[in-house]
């Protein structure tokens, strides 16, 4: 548990401390070692590296994690939110088959739900009101039939 703890905390001051948010292969691969195992084995240094690979704790069985680097396609992207970086509006365009339903969430830095959003296959785009955010780096994840499709950093600089 303690050695788990350690290496999520030096990767993290490694990259998202420094403003670095892509991993090498050898921190990727650390992580999703660390993030595969139970919290009750090992420790709270499971859902840090979790956060830090950006799943949530029932997609570990259904969803394969994969470094959003690499050219992996095998987990389909819906589209992306634009422009970015943005000032007081933001825009999510995508396109869904009928019956699809799916939601946007963005969050802060540190992790604190800012806004979500459901969307479904009615209509096409989505307008995210980004005037009470202040300036900074924000991340935002898109689901879509429980899967997540997106994982990605907002910007925003008024």
């Amino acid at each position: 548990m303690e050695a788990n703890k350690k290496q999520t905390n030096a990767i993290f001051l490694d990259t998202w401390a420094k403003g670095r948010f892509d991993f090498t292969p050898d921190e990727y691969d650390a992580l999703y070692a660390i993030a595969m195992q139970r919290p009750v084995l090992g420790g709270c240094g499971v859902y840090s590296a979790r956060v830090m690979l950006g799943v949530e704790a029932e997609q570990m069985d259904s969803y394969r994690l994969r470094n959003p680097e690499s050219n992996d396609n095998s987990a389909p992207l819906i589209g992306k939110i634009y422009p970015n970086p943005a000032k007081d509006e933001a825009y999510f365009d995508y396109q869904l088959k009928d019956g699809q339903k799916g939601t946007v969430y963005v969050y802060s830095f540190t992790g604190q739900l800012l806004f979500g959003k459901d969307f479904n296959s009615e209509n096409n785009r989505l307008v995210i009101s980004t005037a009470d955010f202040n300036n900074g780096l924000y991340f935002y994840r898109i689901i879509v039939d429980k899967a997540v499709v997106a994982n990605e950093k907002l910007m925003i600089i008024k």
